[in-house]
């Protein structure tokens, strides 16, 4: 008995990672495949013309993403909010990152998505410098049913909330959105303790232990560690049912939803809300073994998405572009009560 315990501490100290945090080292960027039929994506900044430099353009991001409003078609006025000053590439100390600043527009929704990339099992990662707290909230929305915000679309996004806490600092928490045929919900309580992972704790099931102060960084167990102004990685690692949660070293929690509208192939973006951050170094990793299938056509030239889905708990599935202007009223009021100062 004594013995299988200290095998299993030993293999728990394997898993885990060690108590303490360090700020985001910037890694060698990975090769891409751009013919891959799994294809993946990367971007650092450094190709494009940085502001105040000759010749800069916000909408030359359009070479590798997409939204609305940079694609050059500006007839969406639901992403306005997207428009060209809202985000720009800045040199930071001689390297290039992405500034997405929509802080003076509160209830402001910034997204950016890798262009013509749909995926289902995959790790989403960039290097962020919070530069402001505030309830600003920034992360991924995935497995989009359409390339639109995070309203609007089948979709699970996950996000990190920066909040100044009533002792001094910051700390960082992340919250789950889920959209589901139009409408938007608050999916955080979902969130479950990593002590629950079948991935490190074989014999666990999912939903055991619930969430709790588990998932938040809480930097005073590490006051040499602050949020704001210094690099942070954050990532999301989407494999079937799961979504696994890290900042920097900690594994801090993860999401399981076995929806089928949470568990098909879909888009990902970079989405930001009442926030000021520079990101960098944006990393999708594909792990799919099979290219993700076509939308199928709906017979008017248009293809619908959120049909393909693998087996799993029935729920709506899919949703047009158009949807209902009551629910995007309804998730951007939900979102800015969460806004206010408790």
């Amino acid at each position: 008995m004594k013995k299988k315990g200290i095998l299993f501490l030993l293999a728990a100290a394997l898993c885990l990672p060690p108590f303490g945090f360090a700020t985001s080292v910037r890694a060698a960027a990975p090769e891409i495949d751009p013919g891959s039929p799994t294809p993946s994506f990367y971007d650092d900044f450094e190709g494009y013309t940085a502001f105040g430099e000759s010749g800069y353009a916000p909408k030359q991001l359009n070479a590798k993403w997409d939204n609305e409003f940079i694609d050059l078609d500006e007839s969406d006025s639901n992403d306005v909010e997207c428009a060209d000053d809202k985000y720009a590439v800045r040199n930071d100390g001689g390297n290039k990152v992405l500034e997405i600043n929509n802080t003076a527009a509160n209830g402001s929704f910034f997204y950016i998505a890798p262009k013509e990339i749909r995926t289902k099992d995959f790790e989403l990662s960039m290097r962020v410098k919070p530069l402001a707290a505030e309830g600003a909230w920034f992360g991924f929305s995935m497995r989009k049913s359409v390339n639109v915000r995070y309203n609007g679309c089948d979709n699970v996004m996950i996000y990190f909330r920066i909040e100044d806490r009533a002792g001094g600092g910051t700390s960082v928490r992340f919250q789950v959105m889920r959209g589901v045929g139009g409408s938007s919900m608050d999916d955080t309580a979902r969130i479950k303790n990593p002590a629950s992972d079948p991935a490190l704790h074989p014999d666990a099931v999912p939903g055991d232990n619930e969430s709790g102060k588990s998932y938040i960084y809480d930097p005073s167990v590490s006051s040499s560690v602050p949020v704001l102004n210094e690099w942070h990685t954050v990532k999301v690692a989407a494999d079937g049912y799961y979504f696994r949660v890290y900042f920097d070293d900690l594994y801090m929690g993860y999401y399981y939803n076995d929806k089928n509208s949470a568990n098909q192939y879909g888009y990902a973006s970079i989405n930001a809300c009442v926030a000021h951050l520079y990101a960098d170094d944006v990393y999708l990793k594909n792990n799919d073994v099979e290219t993700a299938p076509p939308l199928p056509d709906i017979g008017d030239g248009e293809q619908k998405p959120g049909a393909e889905v693998p087996p799993g708990t029935p729920d709506t599935g899919g949703c047009a572009k158009a949807a209902a202007g009551l629910s995007v009223c309804l998730a951007a009021a939900l979102l800015l009560f969460g806004f206010k100062k408790k």
